[in-house]
Protein backbone atom coordinates (compact mmCIF):
# COMPACT_ATOMS: atom_id res chain seq x y z
CA UNK A 1 0.00 0.00 0.00
CA UNK A 2 2.91 2.51 0.00
CA UNK A 3 3.07 4.40 -3.11
CA UNK A 4 6.24 4.31 -5.26
CA UNK A 5 6.32 7.76 -5.23
CA UNK A 6 6.99 7.59 -1.62
CA UNK A 7 9.65 5.18 -2.20
CA UNK A 8 11.63 6.91 -4.89
CA UNK A 9 10.27 4.94 -7.83
CA UNK A 10 7.79 4.92 -10.43
CA UNK A 11 6.77 2.51 -13.24
CA UNK A 12 9.05 3.67 -15.34
CA UNK A 13 11.84 2.75 -13.47
CA UNK A 14 10.61 -0.39 -12.99
CA UNK A 15 8.44 -1.91 -15.74
CA UNK A 16 10.80 -4.05 -17.58
CA UNK A 17 14.03 -3.89 -15.47
CA UNK A 18 15.61 -6.44 -13.50
CA UNK A 19 16.86 -5.92 -9.25
CA UNK A 20 20.08 -5.90 -10.89
CA UNK A 21 18.68 -2.07 -13.05
CA UNK A 22 17.20 -0.90 -9.32
CA UNK A 23 19.72 -2.20 -6.34
CA UNK A 24 22.81 -1.31 -5.60
CA UNK A 25 25.47 -4.45 -6.89
CA UNK A 26 25.36 -5.78 -3.26
CA UNK A 27 22.00 -5.76 -2.18
CA UNK A 28 20.29 -6.79 -5.70
CA UNK A 29 23.30 -9.69 -5.09
CA UNK A 30 21.03 -10.48 -1.67
CA UNK A 31 17.49 -10.61 -3.03
CA UNK A 32 18.54 -12.37 -6.23
CA UNK A 33 19.82 -14.85 -3.29
CA UNK A 34 16.32 -14.87 -2.33
CA UNK A 35 14.97 -15.26 -5.61
CA UNK A 36 16.91 -18.23 -6.59
CA UNK A 37 15.75 -19.95 -3.99
CA UNK A 38 12.18 -19.67 -4.62
CA UNK A 39 12.81 -21.10 -7.97
CA UNK A 40 13.97 -24.20 -6.22
CA UNK A 41 10.96 -24.42 -4.54
CA UNK A 42 11.54 -22.72 -1.09
CA UNK A 43 9.45 -20.17 0.04
CA UNK A 44 11.92 -16.95 1.86
CA UNK A 45 10.95 -14.31 3.88
CA UNK A 46 13.47 -10.81 4.11
CA UNK A 47 13.48 -7.50 5.66
CA UNK A 48 13.88 -4.53 3.61
CA UNK A 49 14.33 -0.95 4.07
CA UNK A 50 13.49 1.41 1.27
CA UNK A 51 13.65 5.17 2.21
CA UNK A 52 12.75 5.86 5.65
CA UNK A 53 10.59 2.86 5.06
CA UNK A 54 10.39 -0.71 6.26
CA UNK A 55 9.13 -4.26 4.27
CA UNK A 56 8.72 -7.70 5.51
CA UNK A 57 9.01 -9.42 1.97
CA UNK A 58 7.64 -13.26 1.00
CA UNK A 59 9.28 -14.50 -1.84
CA UNK A 60 7.27 -17.79 -2.45
CA UNK A 61 7.30 -20.19 -6.09
CA UNK A 62 4.17 -20.43 -8.02
CA UNK A 63 3.64 -24.04 -8.97
CA UNK A 64 1.67 -25.42 -11.45
CA UNK A 65 0.99 -29.14 -11.83
CA UNK A 66 3.71 -30.65 -13.18
CA UNK A 67 5.36 -28.25 -14.63
CA UNK A 68 8.60 -26.87 -13.67
CA UNK A 69 8.63 -23.42 -11.65
CA UNK A 70 8.92 -19.85 -13.66
CA UNK A 71 7.40 -17.56 -11.95
CA UNK A 72 7.43 -16.34 -8.52
CA UNK A 73 5.42 -13.86 -6.55
CA UNK A 74 6.35 -11.41 -4.64
CA UNK A 75 4.76 -9.49 -1.13
CA UNK A 76 5.78 -6.73 0.77
CA UNK A 77 3.99 -5.75 3.64
CA UNK A 78 4.85 -2.26 5.27
CA UNK A 79 6.10 -3.29 8.91
CA UNK A 80 7.46 0.38 9.17
CA UNK A 81 4.85 1.67 12.18
CA UNK A 82 5.62 -1.89 14.10
CA UNK A 83 9.32 -1.41 13.84
CA UNK A 84 9.07 1.78 15.16
CA UNK A 85 6.56 0.49 18.28
CA UNK A 86 9.39 -2.58 18.16
CA UNK A 87 12.26 0.08 18.68
CA UNK A 88 10.11 1.98 21.68
CA UNK A 89 9.78 -0.52 23.61
CA UNK A 90 12.89 -1.60 23.27
CA UNK A 91 14.27 1.71 24.72
CA UNK A 92 11.45 2.03 27.02
CA UNK A 93 12.76 -1.77 28.54
CA UNK A 94 16.58 -0.86 28.57
CA UNK A 95 15.65 2.27 30.66
CA UNK A 96 13.73 0.78 32.61
CA UNK A 97 16.43 -1.84 33.48
CA UNK A 98 19.05 1.04 33.29
CA UNK A 99 16.80 2.53 36.37
CA UNK A 100 15.66 -0.77 38.19
CA UNK A 101 19.78 -1.34 38.42
CA UNK A 102 20.56 2.70 39.41
CA UNK A 103 17.65 1.96 42.33
CA UNK A 104 19.15 -1.40 43.17
CA UNK A 105 22.27 0.12 43.80
CA UNK A 106 21.28 3.17 45.85
CA UNK A 107 19.35 0.45 48.05
CA UNK A 108 21.98 -1.65 48.66
CA UNK A 109 23.62 1.03 49.68
CA UNK A 110 21.08 1.81 51.93
CA UNK A 111 20.96 -1.24 53.44
CA UNK A 112 24.46 -0.63 53.91
CA UNK A 113 24.25 2.52 56.10
CA UNK A 114 21.34 1.22 57.90
CA UNK A 115 23.07 -1.83 59.26
CA UNK A 116 26.18 0.54 60.19
CA UNK A 117 24.11 2.75 61.98
CA UNK A 118 22.08 -0.32 63.90
CA UNK A 119 25.84 -1.79 64.58
CA UNK A 120 27.05 1.58 66.11
CA UNK A 121 23.49 2.67 67.91
CA UNK A 122 23.74 -1.09 69.57
CA UNK A 123 27.23 -0.49 70.53
CA UNK A 124 26.55 2.81 71.72
CA UNK A 125 24.04 1.45 73.94
CA UNK A 126 25.49 -1.07 76.03
CA UNK A 127 27.27 1.42 78.34
CA UNK A 128 24.75 3.28 79.88
CA UNK A 129 22.49 0.09 80.00
CA UNK A 130 25.68 -1.57 81.75
CA UNK A 131 26.09 1.10 84.04
CA UNK A 132 21.95 0.97 84.66
CA UNK A 133 21.23 -2.63 84.96
CA UNK A 134 24.49 -2.63 87.73
CA UNK A 135 23.31 0.24 89.59
CA UNK A 136 19.93 -1.24 89.99
CA UNK A 137 21.10 -4.45 91.09
CA UNK A 138 23.57 -2.94 93.82
CA UNK A 139 20.88 -1.10 95.37
CA UNK A 140 18.43 -3.86 95.33
CA UNK A 141 20.96 -6.24 96.98
CA UNK A 142 22.28 -3.92 99.63
CA UNK A 143 19.18 -1.61 100.25
CA UNK A 144 16.00 -3.82 99.40
CA UNK A 145 15.08 -3.96 102.70
CA UNK A 146 15.08 -0.36 103.34
CA UNK A 147 12.57 -0.15 100.86
CA UNK A 148 8.83 -0.97 100.92
CA UNK A 149 6.93 -3.24 98.81
CA UNK A 150 5.86 -0.60 96.00
CA UNK A 151 9.88 0.43 95.92
CA UNK A 152 11.30 -3.01 95.72
CA UNK A 153 8.26 -3.93 92.80
CA UNK A 154 10.03 -0.79 90.96
CA UNK A 155 13.41 -1.73 91.67
CA UNK A 156 12.31 -5.30 89.94
CA UNK A 157 10.57 -4.23 87.27
CA UNK A 158 14.03 -1.46 86.67
CA UNK A 159 16.21 -4.68 86.48
CA UNK A 160 13.70 -6.75 83.99
CA UNK A 161 13.49 -4.13 81.72
CA UNK A 162 17.47 -3.52 81.85
CA UNK A 163 17.35 -7.47 80.58
CA UNK A 164 14.66 -7.04 78.11
CA UNK A 165 16.89 -4.18 76.83
CA UNK A 166 20.22 -6.17 76.93
CA UNK A 167 18.11 -8.86 74.79
CA UNK A 168 16.54 -6.18 72.37
CA UNK A 169 20.13 -4.60 71.30
CA UNK A 170 21.41 -8.56 70.63
CA UNK A 171 18.05 -9.23 68.51
CA UNK A 172 18.59 -5.23 66.40
CA UNK A 173 22.53 -6.62 66.10
CA UNK A 174 20.91 -10.02 64.60
CA UNK A 175 18.38 -8.57 62.35
CA UNK A 176 20.96 -5.96 60.83
CA UNK A 177 22.37 -9.00 59.77
CA UNK A 178 19.81 -10.96 58.92
CA UNK A 179 20.38 -10.01 55.26
CA UNK A 180 23.54 -12.25 55.23
CA UNK A 181 22.71 -15.04 57.77
CA UNK A 182 19.61 -17.43 57.61
CA UNK A 183 16.94 -17.06 59.31
CA UNK A 184 16.76 -18.36 62.82
CA UNK A 185 14.08 -21.44 63.13
CA UNK A 186 13.33 -22.56 66.33
CA UNK A 187 10.46 -23.77 67.99
CA UNK A 188 8.79 -20.62 70.07
CA UNK A 189 5.76 -20.53 72.58
CA UNK A 190 3.00 -18.46 71.85
CA UNK A 191 1.86 -18.39 75.18
CA UNK A 192 5.01 -17.41 76.88
CA UNK A 193 5.39 -14.79 73.78
CA UNK A 194 1.86 -13.16 74.92
CA UNK A 195 2.79 -13.38 78.65
CA UNK A 196 6.39 -11.38 78.28
CA UNK A 197 4.40 -8.82 75.72
CA UNK A 198 1.96 -8.17 78.58
CA UNK A 199 4.56 -7.56 81.11
CA UNK A 200 6.01 -4.99 78.69
CA UNK A 201 3.39 -3.29 78.21
CA UNK A 202 1.64 -3.36 81.47
CA UNK A 203 1.86 0.11 82.63
CA UNK A 204 0.32 0.89 79.14
CA UNK A 205 -2.68 -1.49 79.18
CA UNK A 206 -3.13 0.42 82.67
CA UNK A 207 -2.88 3.79 81.18
CA UNK A 208 -5.52 3.07 78.70
CA UNK A 209 -7.51 0.83 80.28
CA UNK A 210 -7.29 -2.32 77.63
CA UNK A 211 -9.17 -5.63 78.39
CA UNK A 212 -5.77 -7.92 77.27
CA UNK A 213 -7.24 -11.61 77.09
CA UNK A 214 -6.24 -14.66 75.22
CA UNK A 215 -7.37 -18.27 74.92
CA UNK A 216 -6.22 -20.88 78.11
CA UNK A 217 -3.52 -22.37 75.49
CA UNK A 218 -1.83 -21.33 72.40
CA UNK A 219 0.06 -23.33 70.37
CA UNK A 220 4.17 -23.52 69.74
CA UNK A 221 4.99 -22.61 66.26
CA UNK A 222 8.32 -23.07 64.34
CA UNK A 223 9.57 -19.48 63.76
CA UNK A 224 12.29 -16.34 63.95
CA UNK A 225 11.31 -15.57 67.62
CA UNK A 226 12.94 -11.89 66.93
CA UNK A 227 11.37 -11.34 63.77
CA UNK A 228 8.04 -12.45 65.83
Amino acid sequence: GQGLADLGFSNDTLVGKTIYDILPADKAKEVAGYYKQAFEGHTCTYEETYAEYTFMVNVTPLVQKDEAINQILVLSLNITEQKRVDDEIRKLNEELEKRVHERTAQLQIANKELKEFAYSVSHDLRAPLRAISGFAQIIARRHRQNLNDEGQHYFDNIIRASEQMSRLIDDMLRMSRIGRTAVKQEPVSLNKLFAELHVNFSPRIKAEHINFSLPVELPSIISDPTLL
